[in-house]
């Protein structure tokens, strides 16, 4: 989730590379992570791993990547960063929300219905306060085309009532187009809109029963996101004071819908693991199951 977010526009970084040797079975990324921390730890497994092309991330990289089991079907999806992308970050006040795009591997595109990936970072967090108002990443993963985003749900204002207080920061017809209910069958128990559509997202959808909507302290969560009435995206939300302390892994089982707009397979679960030996962390999508579509 974000208030109105700013798109990373740096040039990509070079120097950083994502390398896959398959013979080998050697993963790097980045600066002095050697693919022999990466066996040690062995995730990402270096067999049937695909790569995204790397980006910048604070003072460190990020990747997407995407490892398949042996009949195909997707076993990881998600996003790989130094723990040094944790430093270097815009701070706090007034700064916008700054959306980093990230391509997935070819092979995930084939294997799935995401599309694309990306990681924002809120420095100031967002609505609602007293919950989500910390600092925070949203990690992004969309069925939704990035061409279609673009263009469906640009940024604009939605002023209805001509008080010059805008209820939304999109248009009011994409702000419609965006809080239209999700079917009966779409709808995970317990999750309620937030009616909100977000420039260059869409609607989100929170769960009612996540314990930082019953007064605890958030420090990861689980959101759904919807435009013109079907799932276009989920999303792992996590606090940097939660990246920051992780030692080892967190497992998260997701509430699911009965079917998803198009069949194919979704996560069951997600997970957040600190990588020691490697100096970085993974937020990831897992356990996936084969749903039918509305």
């Amino acid at each position: 989730m974000n208030e109105r977010p700013e798109p990373d526009r740096r040039p990509r970084v070079g120097r950083r590379t994502a390398l896959q040797s398959l013979g080998a079975g050697v993963v790097a990324l980045g600066l002095g992570v050697a693919g022999t921390a990466s066996a040690q730890e062995r995730f990402p497994p270096s067999d049937r791993t695909h790569w995204g092309r790397p980006k910048r991330l604070g003072d460190g990289t990020m990747a997407t990547f995407f490892a398949e089991g042996r009949s195909g079907a997707p076993r990881y999806l998600g996003v790989w960063f130094t723990a040094d992308a944790l430093d270097g970050l815009p701070q706090g006040g007034e700064s916008p929300s700054r959306i980093t795009e990230l391509p997935l591997p070819a092979a995930a595109e084939d294997a799935s219905n995401f599309e694309w990936a990306s990681v924002d970072w809120n420095p100031s967090g967002h609505l609602p306060r007293e919950v989500y108002d910390v600092p925070h990443f949203d990690f992004h993963f969309y069925t939704m085309e990035r061409a279609a985003v673009h263009r469906e749900i640009p940024p604009g204002e939605c002023d209805a009532d001509g008080d010059g207080a805008p209820e939304a920061a999109v248009p009011c017809e994409v702000q419609a187009r965006g809080t239209e209910p999700l079917p009966d069958a779409q709808l995970p128990e317990g999750y309620v809109s937030t009616d909100d559509t977000v420039p260059l997202m869409g609607n989100h959808w929170v769960d009612s029963e996540a314990p930082e909507l019953s007064g605890e302290p958030f420090t990861h969560t689980w959101i759904y996101g919807s435009f013109d009435g079907e799932i276009t995206f989920l999303e792992p939300m996590i606090t940097t004071e939660f990246l920051r302390g992780l030692r080892g892994r967190v497992v998260a089982d997701v509430k699911t819908p009965e079917r998803f707009p198009q069949r194919g397979f979704y996560p069951t679960q997600y997970v957040i693991r600190h990588l020691r030996r490697q100096d970085a962390y993974a937020v990831f999508l897992r356990r996936f199951k084969q749903f039918e579509g509305s």
